[in-house]
């Protein structure tokens, strides 16, 4: 074991294992880069290729050597190192040249943004949602301007006219009654005392408006019975407009 060693470690200081230099990656052909290598006879060799170029990974490789009497043991991707793995045996009595290849492939790149495509059809109108909250109320606006003059109303009738009307005589237990005439209303009444034994101090039960037929139109005046005092009368003021 120390004597393949020592003639390996000697293998590869004769001849050693000359590495050629990565081409530089295109943008999409892959590429391709090698190693060249020397193994004496006896020996078996494990030759790596160069790593890809930036941008490219290795997929593919292979082994080229200058004996038939050589084995290729094995040639695999080495995909964390990025490079190919070649393990060869030189059966020849000569020295074996021999060269690994690996194959790059550039890895995809983002291209430009591609234009906006033309806008979708509208959507199915969604249901109805909840009623929201009353909003704050807003200020006053502005006052509006003033309206057009209306038409002129009716001419009135006037100050109304003021007529006195004087009742019958009556005496004690007896009723006055002041009747105004068609067409006024009755404002208002009282009464007076006529002559007698004491003029002006006649007894009056009652001094009201009649009230038989709504609105009242005749003042009514009831002097007491048993009075000594005789000749009163009922008045009514009556306005008319």
């Amino acid at each position: 074991m120390l004597k393949s060693s020592l003639a390996l470690a000697a293998a590869m200081t004769v001849a050693g294992i000359a590495a050629a230099p990565a081409a530089i990656a295109a943008n999409t052909d892959p590429q391709v880069v090698s190693t060249a290598a020397q193994i004496l006879p006896g020996f078996s060799e494990v030759v790596e290729s160069p790593v890809c170029p930036a941008g490219t990974r290795i997929v593919s490789g292979g082994v080229s050597v200058s004996s038939a009497l050589s084995r290729w043991v094995s040639g695999y991707p080495n995909k964390g190192a990025n490079k190919w793995i070649g393990n060869v045996f030189n059966a020849d009595s000569k020295t074996l040249r021999v060269t690994v290849i690996g194959v790059c492939s550039p890895q995809p790149q983002k291209g430009d943004t591609g234009p906006t495509g033309p806008a979708g059809a509208n959507g199915n109108t969604g249901p109805t949602g909840p009623a929201g909250a009353n909003g704050n109320t807003g200020p006053t606006g502005p006052a509006g301007p003033t309206g057009a003059t209306g038409p002129a109303g009716p001419s009135g009738g006037g100050a109304p006219t003021v007529q006195t009307v004087i009742g019958n005589f009556a005496g004690p237990g007896q009723k006055s009654t002041a009747q105004c005439p068609p067409g006024t209303v009755l404002a208002g009444g009282g009464f007076n005392n006529g002559t007698g034994p004491a003029a002006g101090q006649s007894y009056v039960a009652a001094s009201q408006p009649s009230y038989l037929s709504p609105p009242a139109t005749a003042w009514e005046v009831y002097f007491r019975a048993g009075s000594p005092y005789i000749n009163g009368f009922a008045t009514a003021q009556c306005f008319r407009y």
